[in-house]
């Protein structure tokens, strides 16, 4: 879904929180959209965005001081973290809508 950056030739290869949650943010964003738009994502799909919104939740809680997350990766966070709540109020909402289909039979 994403494209990793070239592995050096001493084996050195290590991604950095940044490229981790940049990885992550694409993915859920993709993933946000099918779920929106088709209701259903598979168990791994839903894992990522389960893994995306605590990683968001972690670079969030960081002090602005510390250097190690960018203000790009805070803001990507706080979208992660607004878009799991628009999320999941969509689920709750389709939930009481199949509960009262079925009160309906």
């Amino acid at each position: 879904m994403c494209e990793l950056p070239s592995k050096p030739e001493d084996d050195s290869y290590s991604l950095n929180l940044e490229q981790v949650f940049d990885c992550l943010y694409q993915c859920f964003t993709l993933l946000f959209v099918k779920e929106v738009e088709h209701q259903s994502l598979s168990q791994a799909e839903q894992l990522i965005l389960s893994i995306s919104k605590a990683l968001a939740n972690k670079i969030h809680a960081k002090e602005e001081t510390e250097s190690q997350v960018s203000k790009e990766a805070k803001t990507k966070a706080q979208l992660i973290i607004n878009a799991m709540q628009q999320l999941e109020k969509q689920r709750q909402n389709q939930k009481k809508q199949t509960r009262n289909m079925g009160n309906m039979c």
